[in-house]
């Protein structure tokens, strides 16, 4: 049992190092404008938005995005709700896209 934790832990950081390493989605130049409150938020009952809801804290930040011009132009374009947490974004619900 003893090994079977060492191999869990040893995972869980090697996968905490590998999710930290990576740039954020949405990228924060993408982050628009801060939503005040989490009930404001109309984004449908989508599975990726009962998700986003349930990691939301006190402590965390709600932002709309929208990629840029160039995207949409290249149909390619994405906006929705970003979860923010110590100014890095950890989840976010697609809301618009082309």
């Amino acid at each position: 049992m003893d090994q079977q934790l060492e191999i869990a832990d040893s995972w869980v950081l090697n996968e905490i190092q590998s999710i930290r390493s990576q740039p954020p989605y949405p990228p924060i130049e993408w982050l628009e404008e801060q939503m005040l409150d989490i009930d404001e938020i109309d984004a449908g009952n989508s599975r990726d938005w009962h998700r986003l809801k349930m990691r939301f804290t006190e402590y965390d930040e709600l932002w709309k995005f929208c990629s840029p011009s160039e995207y949409w132009a290249g149909l390619a374009g994405r906006a929705g709700i970003a979860l923010v947490r110590n100014g890095r974004p950890i989840a976010h619900v697609t809301t618009v896209m082309n």
